[in-house]
Order: structure tokens, then sequence, then C-alpha cells
């Protein structure tokens, strides 16, 4: 993560409702992502993967929200970020969240496309 970023990590309480669904695949875990910063993650079971998974909710200076889960005690773990189903921002929203999260294109396996 950027250590300059004006990155805001907001608690489900604040989260919006919507349609978000993973916009790139990471090949980083999130102590990768976030190292040297203090990040709280809720951790859940993935019935469907039959995994640990770890998610974190963020707000961005432009106020975009996203959120990080990470896939755990798979053979080969990944991270996916979610953003607002918008086929209008979404690259937008990606490029900021990389630029803020201090990721390029060599880092992500897969970026999906709406």
């Amino acid at each position: 993560m950027n250590p300059e970023s004006n990155l805001r990590q907001i608690v489900e309480d604040e989260w919006e409702k919507g349609d978000f669904r993973p916009i790139a695949e990471i090949h980083k875990t999130t102590n990768e992502l976030f190292k040297g910063h203090e990040v709280n993650f809720s951790e859940y079971f993935e019935e469907g993967l039959g995994c640990r998974c770890k998610l974190a909710f963020f707000q961005t200076p432009s106020d975009r929200r996203f959120f990080v889960t990470e896939y755990c005690n798979l053979l080969f773990p990944f991270t996916n970020i979610f953003v607002l189903y918008d086929s209008k921002t979404a690259m937008h929203d990606l490029d900021e969240i990389k630029q803020l999260l201090d990721i390029n294109d060599e880092d992500l396996d897969l970026v999906y496309k709406f």
C-alpha cells in the first residue's frame, strides 16, 4: 500500500449496499498488500470454495468504495478487488485503487471486464 495514500478503511456499518463485482485478481496476499499498515480484516468461511477468507472495506479519496477479499488456505491463495458495477467508471476505479495500493499491471493475475 502506498504510504502516502489517503485510503480510508471503513467499517461494515458504513458500507453502501450495491451490485459489487470483482474487477481484479491479485497474486499478493492481504499481508503483502497492506504491509506496514494497520488494517482490520473480518474473517469468514466460503463454503463454495471450502476456504477461509479475509475481508476489508475501503473508501478512496474520490469517495469510491471497494472491498478486498483474500481466499486463504487454498492450493493457490488469491486476493480479489471488488468495485461497484458500473461499466463507465470501473476501469478508472481500478486505476485509482492500483495507485493507492501501490500495485501495477504486473501484479494482476486477471482483470474482469464489465
